[in-house]
């Protein structure tokens, strides 16, 4: 796993920033904040992340919150610490994944977050984003649809 500091240099009061996962640069976890909402009329997936010097939980549901305005059927978090990779997805609105935070934790100061909106798959918890590897070391989340996903299988 790379170190974090490569990518962000974390900040006390950097705030989670929605941003655009069409605008990621390779190899960098978060290369451009979108500073302003998309037109009402785009409906997609929310993302934030962020690596910073507090929990990053409560940041990103914050951010997530930030979202809700889009619609969605699932949201989940996934942080790290330690090395290791804790993650939470719950079906439904973020309240759901907020008690869910409050029940189990999260720890960590770096995480991503998601809000999915279903254009594939039913809305329930197994379909919510960060999605894990196998090992549970890599969480991913995504905007868009992958097509050629039953080959990615």
């Amino acid at each position: 796993m790379r170190p974090v500091a490569r990518w962000a240099s974390p900040t006390e009061t950097a705030p989670a920033f929605p941003i655009s996962s069409a605008r990621l640069v390779p190899g960098f976890l978060m290369a451009a904040a979108a500073l302003a909402p998309p037109a009402p009329a785009v409906v997609m997936c929310g993302i934030v992340a962020l690596i910073g010097s507090r929990e990053a939980a409560p940041q990103l549901l914050e951010g997530l919150r930030q979202l809700e305005y889009r619609g969605y059927d699932s949201a989940g978090i996934a942080t790290v610490e330690g090395g290791r990779l804790h993650c939470l997805r719950a079906e439904g609105k973020l309240v759901h994944l907020t008690a869910r935070f409050e029940q189990e934790g999260a720890p960590g100061q770096c995480g991503i977050g998601h809000t999915r909106w279903a254009t594939h798959g039913k809305p329930e918890e197994r379909n919510a984003h960060p999605h894990l590897d196998g090992e549970r070391r890599l969480a991913v989340v995504q905007n868009g649809i992958i097509e050629n996903h039953r080959s990615l299988r």
